[in-house]
């Protein structure tokens, strides 16, 4: 999943853009994988999506902080894993309530 994953997420990499909307696959491996490695990779596809964020996205990262936030981890990875998630969270926020204030 890690190099199709940033296959399907990476629109920089392609001479023509994807056809299909990738969201739901990303969401999908971001909260159900088991694969820590294959979660982060999802959860950076989907922060390289356009803002303002779709609601079902801010959804996902909302869930995705509340799951790690009831069961952490012991991994070095964790720790920087919740504050990419925090951190984009805050972003997404941000860029709604700009779009709000037009």
């Amino acid at each position: 999943m890690r190099a199709s994953g940033d296959s399907l997420s990476c629109q920089r990499c392609k001479s023509t853009p994807l056809s299909i909307d990738t969201t739901d696959i990303l969401i999908d491996k971001m909260l159900n994988d088991p694969n820590q490695r294959v979660q982060g990779e999802a959860a950076f596809g989907l922060y390289m999506l356009p803002l303002p964020a779709k609601p079902e996205v801010i959804a996902a990262f909302e869930r995705a902080l509340a799951g790690c936030l009831a069961h952490p981890q012991t991994s070095k990875a964790y720790p920087i894993y919740v504050r990419f998630l925090r951190k984009t969270l805050a972003r997404m926020y941000h860029s709604c309530k700009n779009l709000t204030s037009l």
